[in-house]
């Protein structure tokens, strides 16, 4: 099915793609291969959406891709700090994309990786839960919808690490898998930015609270020794201290006469940011509703559903909370809860008081045609809309071949 699928998709997407996302829906003939093709599509929407305005991702074609375009791996390497090196996923995304004489190789590499590692969450998600077809791909729709493309293609660094950081949490607390290959994620995710650190740092405090819920003495001693051999080798590494530095300089909005201050201002300026920031906000409000009623009312489930659950609920707290601070910090957290948000939907299905499943299926319309909207202001915001979408859905490997990608 892959061979007849994978030409329609990738020639003429805006026939194949429905196709492909009902073939990942049927998740109980789980075919990795249907997730792949879903993440190729997305990287070639990474690489027809050129920036119209200076963001942060034609920084890193000049900053990072052009600079290492002459450069071999082995100078790549040897040239940095041993402090730079922990960063070898990040140099290694840079280092590929500029092996091409097209810079837009790097949002086609990045998006791939963003859409490929959520979509295998949520299929497979599906697949343990013995979701149907109908649900999954609601499922999935609300997935693609909930993250906002422009965003994500302009942010590169931190979205692809936050993308490895899901994989890992979702394979550690609800598949309760802590093999080698979980670990490489978080590996990656703090080797792509240093970002996911706090995001790490979380998922450790979550662990400690619901060890305390489960009195579970043996556990709590564990997950404390883990955390102190954590905090151990980030101030061995200097992880800690960069860590902290950058925290205090988002939370206090970037120190005065920095670009990252100037940029926090006009977005405390702007009219719609502050709209879409208020809105999210109160988007999570209701999804950790949504999970406060399925703690209440999931006594008989097990305790990896739970404790995936609650850390859910602690990164949703984490955005609300972070709203209040200056800028787009609270974005970075939110990108956590964009990943969740096809689970949530499940968690609140599973509801069976009939009112709140009424306010549920108004809400969820109202979450989707609002992300609609916020998809196309964004694009029409930060690149050419009409040839994007022309390119992405009509012409697209075509387009690749022609531009010398």
């Amino acid at each position: 099915m892959v061979l007849i699928l994978a030409p329609v998709m990738l020639l003429l997407p805006v026939l194949g793609f429905p196709v492909v996302l009902l073939a990942a829906s049927d998740t109980q003939k789980y075919k990795y291969s249907m997730i792949l093709l879903l993440g190729a599509f997305f990287g070639v929407m990474g690489y027809y959406f050129v920036p119209k305005i200076d963001t942060d991702l034609v920084r890193y074609f000049s900053n990072y891709v052009d600079v290492m375009r002459g450069s071999s791996w082995n100078s790549i390497m040897s040239s940095g700090t041993s402090f730079d090196n922990i960063f070898i996923v990040q140099k290694f995304i840079f280092f590929i994309a500029s092996r091409f004489n097209d810079n837009q190789v790097l949002p086609l590499i990045t998006m791939f990786i963003t859409y490929t590692n959520g979509l295998y969450v949520v299929t497979n998600y599906s697949q343990k839960n013995k979701i149907s077809i109908r649900l999954t791909f609601i499922m999935l729709l609300l997935f693609l919808v909930g993250m906002t493309f422009a965003i994500l293609a302009n942010n590169t660094r931190n979205i692809v690490a936050v993308s490895f950081f899901v994989v890992a949490i979702y394979r550690d607390l609800y598949l309760r898998n802590t093999r080698l290959l979980t670990l490489l994620f978080y590996g990656m995710a703090v080797s792509m930015h240093i970002a996911t650190v706090p995001l790490i740092m979380v998922r450790v405090v979550v662990s400690l609270m619901d060890t305390i819920r489960e009195k579970n003495l043996f556990r709590f001693v564990l997950t404390a020794v883990v955390l102190i051999f954590s905090l151990i080798v980030l101030v061995k590494t200097g992880l800690w201290s960069q860590v902290t530095e950058k925290g205090a300089s988002y939370l206090m909005g970037g120190g005065s006469g920095t670009d990252l201050a100037q940029w926090f201002a006009t977005a405390d300026s702007s009219k719609a940011e502050s709209t879409v920031k208020y809105v999210s906000m109160f988007f999570c409000v209701i999804f950790d509703l949504i999970l406060g009623v399925s703690f209440y009312s999931s006594h008989n489930n097990n305790s990896s559903q739970l404790e995936f659950y609650l850390a859910v609920f602690v990164y949703n707290i984490v955005v609300i909370a972070m709203i209040f601070q200056p800028g787009t910090t609270w974005l970075r957290f939110y990108f956590v809860t964009m990943y969740f948000i096809p689970i949530i939907f499940y968690a609140g299905y599973k509801i069976k008081n009939k009112n709140i499943k009424g306010m549920l299926l108004v809400f969820w319309i109202c979450f989707f045609i609002w992300s609609i909207m916020i998809q196309l202001y964004r694009l029409n915001q930060q690149t050419d809309i009409t040839s994007f979408m022309t390119n992405v859905f009509f012409h697209p490997i075509i387009g690749i071949f022609m531009n010398g990608g």
